[in-house]
């Protein structure tokens, strides 16, 4: 589900820990936390080190360390953030303050966002704020749009045209408006692709024993966005608003490229958002959030076989957020008390089938017309000192979680947890700063594992939480010439939900038993001369299953989707008003299934841009996947290989 509203993002002050030395220009927004100064191996990036060149967030995640993307291919078409093993349901992926996810706990889906209306992204791989989410098993990811911020009086704008292999196309454009006693910004972008790339079908239906080059059917997206923010302030605060609106519409491919089968989705959403936010003195701040958004989904599978036949359904959910955050302290010691309400109803309408046809299906377990409602309501605190290079941090929260099936009598789930996390770091005079920080979290089941959906999945209302416990250790070095971040973690998982489809694609969810996840991480970056940098981001993981309760005897060992080594390496050289990168992605040893009977495809990804400036333009010629290496995410959904794209990028 897509659902997006744009607010006020995080201030860009604090300690510089991101990867690459940036000009950061979001401006000053006056939230109290950020990625620079909350405990763990978090990061920043600014839009200085994304928007010069084409680029989609997702293959933006996939250079940092800790991160996979999981994608069935094709630029606009579904890709899912995975952090250190976690799964997609896991990890929470924010735009302006607002869950993406959605409350019913889906995996977020990032194909659907793109670079061009964002100016900071935010990651935190391990504990989040608790003014974003009260527990974030596999971490979070805040992607902001351009800030408003009244010291900096002007009125600004920029335009980006991009065209590119497969029928790429990318326009977007902004503009910032100055009136006085209050600011306006108002944006749009457009993207769209053919993905008709050709790829190598290893079995063809028309010669299943003759592997062969051929087109990909049906997998073009098309999207568009527009947002208005509002900016009013006043002697001792400020009102934020926001409206958005966007509408995504996908070909859906099945796992048999023929040409015959033919299925769309098509995503509408609208959000609204105001924030307020008020000093009383020095030592007390206020901040109240409120937000509603809508989203609706026809899927249309009349024409195609994915899920369980001929299908034409709608699916809706409306839902609202209501935040206080309460802020005491000074610079030595500081609070911070949320309290957070939070509602979501979904529906599911079933347009071809009539009131037997629907029971009928239903009572056979292929899925039910229902409508739920899921209420959450956290209450969480933090205590923040800091003195002498020193710092703790401790969030405590209280999570209460209640689920209704408004079609079904007698049925309600309740939830109710405790999570925490603790962090503390030490800054050493010889410009090393450790670190340490441990949490116990929880994530509760979502509506889609619990009750199933889009007639793809089969619910299953006996799963249980997941359980989680986080240990990180790490440190971070930089001067003139090199920045170096380091990290060795440890997660265990109680009860993890898993997902396997049989023949017809069909996906069960049950409880897993428990998995280890440990790794290290390494980001360096290395400036040798003023011209020249070298990024190296490295990832050693291992996901591992320590106990399955589905089967007595199990085959497999490593948790699927993973691969566990990756590694990011770049090389860029800026003289005058040209620039030249050259970097490589490199992901290897991981299984498509949990039996480890399948091995993942290995991915040595080529990719390289050249850029050049003239007044306030910038042009840049930008191909990925120079070897054509074509490795896939998930085995039966090809990637499209090499491709060029030519941007064009003004400002004024």
């Amino acid at each position: 589900m897509l659902a997006i509203a744009c607010t006020c993002g995080f201030s860009a002050h604090g300690q510089d820990t991101h990867l690459d030395t940036v000009n950061i220009h979001a401006g000053s927004t006056g939230t109290n936390i950020t990625p620079h100064d909350f405990i763990g191996f978090h990061q920043s990036i600014n839009a200085d080190q994304f928007n010069k060149s084409f680029n989609t967030l997702p293959n933006l995640l996939e250079q940092q360390s800790g991160i996979e993307i999981q994608s069935i291919g094709g630029i606009g078409q579904y890709s899912s953030p995975v952090i250190r093993g976690s799964s997609g349901q896991q990890v929470l992926v924010y735009w302006d303050g607002l869950l993406l996810n959605g409350l019913s706990g889906s995996g977020a889906d990032i194909g659907n966002l793109n670079l061009s209306l964002a100016s900071k992204i935010d990651i935190y791989r391990s504990v989040a704020p608790i003014e974003l989410s009260s527990s974030a098993v596999g971490g979070v990811i805040h992607i902001q749009s351009e800030n408003l911020d009244r010291e900096k009086q002007e009125s600004s704008g920029q335009a980006i045209i991009t065209h590119g292999n497969h029928g790429t196309q990318q326009y977007s454009l902004m503009q910032k408006i100055d009136l006085g006693s209050s600011q306006w910004l108002i944006a749009s972008e457009y993207l769209a692709s053919d993905n008709d790339f050709s790829y190598l079908e290893k079995n063809p239906v028309n010669s299943p024993n003759e592997p062969s080059y051929e087109s990909r059917y049906n997998n073009a997206a098309r999207q568009y966005h527009v947002l208005l923010k509002g900016l009013k302030t006043y002697q001792n605060g400020r009102f934020d608003a926001s409206l958005q609106s966007g509408n995504s519409d996908r070909e859906l491919s099945t796992i048999i490229n023929f040409p015959s089968n033919q299925a769309t989705l098509t995503t509408r959403n609208q959000s609204a958002q105001l924030r307020w936010k008020h000093h009383w003195d020095n030592v007390n701040r206020s901040e109240f959030l409120t937000t509603l958004n809508r989203t609706s989904q026809l899927y249309d599978d009349r024409l195609s076989s994915i899920g369980l036949g001929k299908q034409l359904n709608e699916y809706s959910a409306n839902g609202y957020t209501l935040q206080w955050n309460q802020y005491i302290g000074n610079e030595t010691l500081s609070m911070v008390m949320v309290a957070r309400s939070q509602t979501e109803k979904t529906n599911a309408d079933y347009k071809l089938l009539n009131d037997l046809e629907l029971q009928t299906q239903c009572s056979a377990g292929r899925g039910c017309e229902t409508t739920y409602l899921r209420q959450q309501y956290d209450l969480a605190g933090r205590l923040q000192y800091q003195s002498e290079g020193s710092r703790i941090n401790l969030q405590v929260s209280r999570i209460s979680l209640q689920d209704k099936n408004l079609t079904a009598s007698d049925s309600l789930n309740q939830h109710d947890h405790s999570t925490w996390s603790l962090g503390t770091s030490h800054q050493f005079e010889l410009g090393i700063n450790l670190y340490i920080n441990t949490a116990n979290q929880v994530r509760l089941p979502n509506t889609n594992e619990l009750f199933g959906d889009r007639g793809t999945s089969l619910g299953n209302p006996e799963l249980v939480p997941e359980m989680a416990k986080h240990y990180e250790v790490g440190l971070r070095y930089g001067n003139a010439y090199i920045d170096v971040k380091s990290s060795l973690y440890l997660r265990n998982v109680k009860e993890a939900i898993v997902a396997e489809s049989d023949s017809r694609g069909i996906i069960r969810y049950s409880n897993l038993g428990a998995t280890q996840h440990t790794g290290t991480e390494q980001n360096i970056n290395w400036y040798p001369v003023r011209e020249l940098t070298f990024t190296a981001n490295i990832t050693i993981q291992s996901n591992e299953i320590k106990e399955d309760k589905r089967f007595s005897y199990y085959e497999g060992k490593q948790v699927a989707g993973y691969s566990q080594i990756y590694s990011y390496l770049s090389m860029r050289w800026e003289k005058s008003n040209w620039d030249i990168t050259i970097s490589n992605t490199f992901e290897k040893e991981g299984f498509y299934d949990n039996a480890n009977l399948l091995k993942k495809d290995t991915k040595s990804q080529w990719n390289t841009s050249i850029g050049a400036n003239y007044h306030k333009w910038r042009l840049s010629l930008d191909v990925t996947d120079l070897t054509n290496s074509s490795a896939r995410d998930y085995p039966f959904y090809p990637e499209p290989g090499r491709m060029y794209f030519l941007r064009a990028h003004t400002q004024w």
